[in-house]
């Protein structure tokens, strides 16, 4: 899946209300303006916001807290956290939009996979009923 379609896949799906997006700021007193109200939204911020609102976020470990406590979604707060404290600059920006970009992909996919499986399980309980013995 393509980044567009990934993004447009998820800007609807949990979507959360502007006073519960995440505002990005460059330092304390300083918003840049841009406000990302799901995952797809976000990972678009990401990608072309300013790099020092990325280190200033990431310093107070804002994204860990919003994509836990607002979208929750512990995995994808755990896997950011796990990010080398001392990244910077657009090796920083490279490893979170490929950790986000990564657990949307997840998400995703869950949807089919779980149709996928329950297709699977109808065909089984299908034959089973309909083989006499």
């Amino acid at each position: 899946m393509d980044k567009a379609n990934i993004s447009k896949t998820l800007s609807s799906a949990r979507a959360v209300p502007t006073d519960k997006a995440f505002h990005f700021y460059i330092g304390l007193g300083d918003p840049t303006g841009e406000v990302a109200t799901s995952l797809g939204d976000f990972l678009d911020k990401l990608q072309a916001i300013d790099v020092r609102s990325i280190e200033f976020h990431f310093k107070r470990q804002d994204f860990e807290k919003w994509t836990k406590d607002v979208l929750d979604d512990d995995e994808l707060s755990r896997r950011i956290s796990g990010i080398n404290r001392t990244a910077h600059g657009e090796m920083l920006r490279e490893q979170i939009t490929k950790v986000v970009k990564s657990r949307i992909e997840e998400l995703a996919l869950a949807p089919s996979n779980a149709n996928v499986i329950r297709a699977r399980n109808e065909d089984r309980t299908r034959t089973q009923f309909t083989q006499a013995p």
